[in-house]
């Protein structure tokens, strides 16, 4: 869901498996592909999925850096194809196994029309942040006014339009 992402995320200066933002989604995932691993025989799609899931993610990790920057959303796009993909073979596989009579069917089909209304909607309101530079740099001030970069390319477009009082 594209909630609070910015454009740019700066390399902190000390990155370390002791701090917990890096070690518990670490713990996290190796947990879920063990488990992935040992169910390959009841679920074989799902640990494919997950090995087709990290390939796809390992360019836009930011274990290799190129520029300045940790890693960028902008990239995750194509990476999510794969979570998609595997919730609308759950969403399928639910509604031909497990849904059962006209009742069944139509808290089904109001779960699935609120979900995708919800992301319809997050997905609008997202446009306005990518709809120039000016509002895609401001959004990522908002979030992180310690952003130096996003001050930057903000002053940068001003000046590009020939806003020139905006700039400083």
């Amino acid at each position: 869901i594209p909630v609070a992402y910015i454009f740019l995320y700066l390399i902190p200066a000390n990155v370390t498996l002791l701090n917990p933002v890096y070690s518990i989604p670490l713990v996290i995932n190796t947990l879920l592909l063990v488990t992935l691993y040992l169910l390959r025989n009841k679920a074989p799609m799902l640990l494919v999925s997950a090995f087709i899931y990290l390939v796809m993610l390992f360019p836009v990790l930011g274990i290799v850096q190129v520029g300045g920057q940790a890693a960028a959303d902008r990239y995750m796009y194509i990476t999510l194809l794969v979570p998609v993909m595997l919730f609308a073979a759950g969403i399928i596989y639910f509604k031909m196994n497990l849904i059962n009579g006209a009742t069944g069917k139509v808290v089904f089909y109001s779960v699935l029309s609120a979900v995708l209304a919800i992301f319809c909607y997050l997905t609008v309101s997202q446009v306005y942040v990518w709809k120039d530079t000016i509002s895609l740099a401001s959004h990522a001030i908002k979030h992180h006014p310690e952003h130096n970069h996003a001050y930057l390319k903000r002053a940068d477009a001003h000046y590009q339009l020939g806003m020139y009082r905006e700039v400083v």
